[in-house]
């Protein structure tokens, strides 16, 4: 099986959104047509900073997706990428479609000058986590969500 990478397309919604769906399902978090939508359009408005790669087998159908942007970090003094989500179809599982995924932002992160890819991934994901523990140490950080 071959996977590419590649930015996402105003062609892939449908595909997309079921990549989306289950993204937020495994967070428990539900997808309703409002948050699918804003999702989409940040991905599609030009003046957002959210951007979109997916990976694609060889007949075209999508197998993953990340959405990322640049993140300005006082520690650094530059920006540096923020991947916001990773998620990769039960179906494309085990074939190393998110470490496709992760290899190519860290490119395109080269690319950009930033110099440093950064993530946060719930503890108990052991998944998400074998793979980013091949490129890094877990910080000492704490990460905090104060309702408004």
């Amino acid at each position: 099986m071959s996977i590419q990478v590649r930015a996402l397309s105003k062609d892939d919604f449908d595909q997309w959104k079921a990549l989306f769906k289950g993204y937020c399902d495994f967070y428990d978090s539900p997808a309703d047509q409002e948050k699918v939508m804003t999702e989409w359009n940040w991905l599609h408005d030009e003046t957002n900073m959210l951007q979109g790669l997916v990976a694609c087998d060889e007949h075209g159908d999508l197998a993953g997706l990340a959405h990322y942007h640049a993140w300005p970090l006082s520690i650094y003094g530059k920006e540096v990428c923020y991947l916001s989500d990773l998620f990769v179809s039960t179906s494309f599982r085990g074939k190393g479609v998110g470490k496709t995924l992760y290899q190519y932002l860290m490119a395109v992160c080269k690319e950009q000058g930033w110099p440093a890819l950064t993530l946060l991934t719930q503890d108990g994901n052991s998944t998400a986590r074998s793979l980013y523990d091949q490129y890094a140490e877990a910080s000492d950080f704490r990460f905090y969500i104060t309702p408004a």
